[in-house]
C-alpha cells in the first residue's frame, strides 16, 4: 500500500533517518532540501534531489513534511500551488494544533495527518541520520479534517515499516 512517489522535504535527523528507513520499501523517493551540501549527501539515497518543492512534489503521491514547525505552516500553504491536484500529506513536527489546523484548510484534494516522533538525538543533521531512529519508539498521529481512511492507512505502514 506505500505509495509509489514519496517526496521526503528537509532531510535534517528526521527527515533524513526517515528516508534512509523508508528507502528499502520505496519505488521513488525524492529530497527536497534547501541546504546545498546535504542534497549532495542525499544523491545516494533519493531518486531526484532538488531546492525547490514544486519540483520535488509534482509527481509524489505522498508529501512528508520534516523541517521546523514554522517552514511546515508556510509549506502547507505553498503546497496547493506546487501540487494542483493534490496529495497525501503527513509531517513530522513538534507542535500539532497549529499544523493539524493548517493540514484541516488544505483543497480537499489533499488528504493529511500529524505525525510526532517521540525520539531523537544530541546530534542533528544528514550526516547523524540514522535508519534505526524510530524503531521501538512512540510516533503520535494526530488526525484534522483532511484525515482520510487511506491516509491512516498509510501513515500506520510508514510507522510499521520504520
Amino acid at each position: 500500500m506505500l505509495e509509489k512517489s514519496v517526496c521526503i522535504v528537509g532531510l535534517g535527523l528526521m527527515g533524513g533517518s526517515l528516508a534512509l528507513a523508508l528507502r528499502p520499501f520505496l519505488a521513488h523517493l525524492s529530497i527536497v532540501d534547501t541546504n546545498p551540501e546535504t542534497r549532495t549527501a542525499a544523491q545516494d539515497i533519493a531518486d531526484f534531489v532538488t531546492g525547490d518543492l514544486a519540483e520535488g512534489v509534482r509527481q509524489s503521491d505522498l508529501v512528508i513534511l520534516a523541517v521546523p514547525v514554522r517552514t511546515i505552516l508556510q509549506l502547507l500553504a505553498d503546497l496547493p500551488a506546487a501540487r494542483p491536484d493534490g496529495c497525501l500529506v503527513m509531517d513530522l513536527g513538534s507542535t500539532k494544533a497549529e499544523i493539524c489546523r493548517v493540514m484541516a484548510a488544505l483543497p480537499p484534494s489533499f488528504q493529511a495527518i500529524g505525525g510526532h516522533p517521540m525520539c531523537g538525538k544530541e546530534t542533528a543533521g544528514f550526516a547523524n541520520a540514522d535508519p534505526q531512529l524510530f524503531a521501538g519508539e512512540t510516533f503520535v498521529l494526530c488526525e484534522n479534517g483532511r484525515t482520510t481512511a487511506h491516509m491512516k492507512a498509510v501513515a500506520n505502514e510508514i510507522l510499521e515499516k520504520i
